[in-house]
């Protein structure tokens, strides 16, 4: 099944990522439809890359069934010993907690906003803090300053004649992506890659 885009804007990355998806199979991609404040420059665009609908207001675009665009979006994954882990997103909670939450018997774990660089944890037995020190120029991703832990530990592997981090083997890199895979294949995502086939 063909995944359809809208393209919201008519600029320099629009430009490419539609000739983009025009070189790749049309039973995977199709562009559908384009959004510009400007009418011109949307019938422009569309004719470039054959777009059939094009749309002056981002209100009507966002409004039109015929388009329409994920609000929500639930992933649950069940464990081997009954455990569930739900992975939730939505379009309509950009200003909301970005957090991980994990409960337990014994109580809960918060990871802090954004769960995936944190500087915070809330555990049942107080907050631990570790502020991320500062780069050598202005970064343009919140907490990319962590990503010298990531150096240090390719550093200390290297040196301890390491092929992998013993703490995030090859083997559960590629579990994780072989999740990302499934979770995308089961929500309507088509992720072009060489797949992995690992045994969980």
């Amino acid at each position: 099944m063909a995944l359809k885009w809208g393209i919201c804007s008519t600029g320099k990355i629009c430009n490419d990522f539609c000739s983009c998806l025009k070189s790749m199979s049309s039973q995977d991609h199709q562009i559908v439809a384009v959004v510009s404040r400007s009418m011109d420059s949307a019938k422009k665009f569309a004719s470039k890359f054959a777009i059939p609908k094009t749309c002056d207001s981002y209100e009507k675009f966002a409004n039109d069934p015929e388009i329409g665009y994920d609000v929500d979006e639930c992933i649950i994954l069940t464990f081997s010993k009954g455990q569930k882990a739900c992975l939730m997103c939505s379009s309509k909670c950009c200003h909301e907690r970005n957090t991980a939450i994990v409960n337990g018997t014994k109580g809960s774990i918060e990871v802090a906003s954004p769960f995936y660089c944190p500087e915070e944890v809330t555990l049942p037995s107080g907050i631990f803090r570790n502020e991320l020190p500062h780069g050598f120029c202005p970064f343009i991703w919140i907490n990319a300053s962590g990503l010298r832990y990531e150096a240090d530990e390719v550093r200390r592997c290297i040196k301890n004649g390491l092929l992998e981090c013993p703490d995030f083997t090859h083997k559960e890199s590629e579990i994780v992506h072989t999740i990302i895979d499934e979770a995308a294949k089961q929500i309507g995502r088509n992720i072009p890659h060489t797949p992995i086939n690992v045994e969980m």
